[in-house]
């Protein structure tokens, strides 16, 4: 984790302490090859938001990963009506990542992170009908 947890900290961000029980941590492979994971929690009894890590040199297989992500969130996450991703504007990788696997820009949120100084977040949406 600590590889992406550089790239991907706010300026100056203590390191990250997962929270094992309120918390699902799905580790993503190829094959046996580990190349990221999925962090989810739940935010309200039906919505749930999500976090991709993928490491740099395994980002070719994204796409797959996410695919396989939104198969594991409805079999895994029954009561789950949408998922949420808040991808701060420094990201426009992750940005066009989640929009090729379906999801879709419902707002923007201006000076909510703190990465090479104060930059804005965009939250993108999926409603698990629409994962099917």
């Amino acid at each position: 984790m600590s590889v992406l947890w550089d790239v991907i900290a706010e300026d100056d961000a203590p390191p990250y302490v997962p929270d094992i029980i309120g918390e699902y941590y799905v580790g993503l492979y190829h094959g046996e090859t580990y190349i990221g994971m999925f962090r989810v929690h739940q935010l309200t009894s039906v919505l749930w938001q999500v976090h991709a890590f993928m490491l740099p040199d395994q980002r070719k297989h994204s796409d797959a990963a996410g695919e396989q992500f939104k198969k594991w969130a409805l079999e895994n996450l029954p009561d789950a009506k949408k998922f949420i991703v808040n991808v701060p504007e420094c990201f426009p990788n992750v940005i066009d990542f989640v929009k090729r696997i379906g999801f879709e820009e419902q707002g923007y949120n201006s000076d909510s992170y703190m990465k090479n100084g104060l930059t804005g977040t965009y939250q993108l949406g999926m409603k698990t009908e629409d994962m099917k």
